[in-house]
């Protein structure tokens, strides 16, 4: 899985963000992918990229081909059902998790700044957006 030089740079601000400085690249690229696959909205962005940043084995982003820790299946799968498609081939599988990071980076720059809290965003997003409880809720339950 290959990168933009954007995402390699984005990395170590997102990485800050989520208090994830002192760990490994494929963390932070799979907590993207996972952005990406978890939010229904669209986004527009240019498909057509130069990926100029680094490349990535899929051991490292999905575990591929190793006896534990091996989430291969599950991204395949979480992708084919999100946009609706048969996979068909390992390269057709890292095309997706290309565009999935690609769009995960997007989805965060456009809705996260330095000064903001991210970890608000994700609640109004996945949560509070979802009507599971309000925010009134959540404020008394950790009062």
């Amino acid at each position: 899985m290959r990168t933009t030089q954007e995402i390699e740079t984005y990395i170590p601000r997102l990485n800050q963000l989520i208090g994830l400085q002192n760990e490994p690249k494929w963390i932070t690229l799979r907590f993207i992918i996972n952005i990406s696959l978890s939010f229904n909205n669209d986004i527009e962005f240019d498909r057509e990229v130069d990926f100029d940043g680094k490349q990535y084995n899929l051991e490292q982003i999905t575990g591929f081909g190793k006896e534990y820790d091996n989430y291969t299946d599950l991204y395949w799968s979480m992708i084919e059902i999100f946009d609706n498609i048969t996979i068909k081939s390992k390269k057709e599988f890292d095309i997706n998790l290309e565009y999935h990071l690609l769009r995960g980076y997007k989805i965060l720059i456009s809705s996260v700044n330095s000064s903001s809290n991210l970890f608000e965003f994700l609640l109004q997003e996945f949560y509070l957006d979802n009507n599971i409880i309000s925010e009134k809720e959540i404020v008394k339950q950790v009062k």
